[in-house]
């Protein structure tokens, strides 16, 4: 091709033309490499397996962050008790198959997902996350969850406590 005349204008040897094209290719392999392994990187099966690793301690969070003990929620200010109580039910519903990786939706997607896997525990959930939404999202000075959102989050936990038996 004429755009690549300029190439026989250069004065290199043979070896230098022969290095010059396998370091190009060699670059262009690893490249390619690179991508490969990025992309299935990506995969699910390796976001799962790279997950349980990150999270494998049962009670830990998003990047290491601890779960508090159920019996302790009360204790943490306000904001983080209703966002606490949606871990312990998220992890929950993981440890029973419901969410495969809750970590990766959100609170809204959840109610989705345990809405058509579990209808009757919807609403209860539901509550639940809009009280984490609250806390997690609004001003402030946000208020602990009320007494409703307590109960009915110990209720679906005993529930699920219950059917993974």
């Amino acid at each position: 091709p004429e755009w690549l005349e300029w190439l026989n204008d250069l004065d290199i040897s043979k070896e230098q033309s022969e290095f010059i094209f396998n370091l190009s290719l060699t670059l262009l392999i690893l490249m390619a490499l690179g991508i490969l392994f990025n992309e299935l990187r990506r995969l699910p099966w390796s976001r799962a397996r790279q997950a349980q690793q990150r999270h494998g301690a049962e009670g830990t969070g998003a990047e290491g962050e601890s779960i508090p003990e159920w019996a302790s929620i009360r204790q943490l200010p306000p904001r983080e008790q209703a966002a606490a109580l949606l871990l312990h039910l998220l992890r929950l519903m993981q440890e029973r198959g419901v969410l495969p990786e809750p970590r990766a939706r959100t609170a809204r997607e959840c109610v989705e997902r345990i809405g058509s896997a579990l209808p009757d525990e919807r609403t209860a959930f539901a509550q639940v996350a809009d009280a984490a939404d609250r806390g997690l999202f609004g001003p402030e000075q946000t208020t602990a969850p009320d007494e409703k959102v307590f109960a009915e989050a110990e209720g679906l936990r005993q529930r699920l406590s219950e059917e993974k038996r």
